[in-house]
């Protein structure tokens, strides 16, 4: 997790003396998409004081300004305001044109409340076979904060919908694949 994570001091006893966040490695890199997959281990909110959650924290709230090219919020806000056909055409294509920060998790109260409420869109996935194609259903909740985005989902706000033809996607990914809780000093996660 050498992405994130730095070695500071490797001999020191209390784990906040050993790592830091990895700003050098960050510095010139743009116009990328990172993924972090089971956010809900990574910034975990039962340990708020654990440093591998300050160390995301950290890196999370600049995320923003690591990755460059975002969108902006008052764009998201007249994509969601257009009629269901434009939305559907149009926020894939938004989405692909930017570098974002995507947060995957089953279980989205777990996420530390730091990551949060950096979010602006909730997007919940199903997939589907539609006229004989195997498609994911994306159905998207906007707020500018997301606590109020998963308030709308929960109170039953419609949400906006697009579609994607998930024959570009399938057999790319291994949703079998055991992936280990992250281990810092051995670098075993993936970003």
């Amino acid at each position: 997790m050498q992405d994130v994570f730095k070695s500071h001091d490797p001999d020191a006893k209390a784990q906040k003396d050993k790592w830091r966040t990895n700003w050098d490695f960050w510095t010139d890199k743009k116009g990328f998409s990172v993924f972090v997959d089971e956010a809900y281990m990574q910034f975990e909110n039962r340990s708020p004081h654990d440093i591998k959650n300050k160390i995301w924290n950290s890196w999370g709230a600049q995320s923003r300004k690591i990755l460059g090219n975002q969108g902006k919020a008052r764009d998201l806000k007249r994509i969601f305001k257009l009629p269901n056909k434009a939305f559907m055409t149009l926020m894939p294509v938004y989405i692909n044109s930017l570098s974002n920060f995507w947060m995957l998790s089953q279980t989205v109260r777990r996420v530390d409340v730091n990551q949060r409420e950096l979010v602006n869109v909730l997007i919940t996935c199903e997939q589907s076979v539609i006229f004989g194609r195997e498609v994911t259903i994306n159905r998207c909740w906007y707020s500018d904060k997301f606590n109020d985005a998963i308030n709308k989902m929960m109170s039953g706000e419609r949400p906006k919908t697009f579609y994607t033809d998930n024959k570009n996607w399938y057999g790319l990914y291994d949703t079998d694949y055991f992936s280990r809780e992250v281990d810092i000093e051995n670098g075993e996660a993936y970003l």
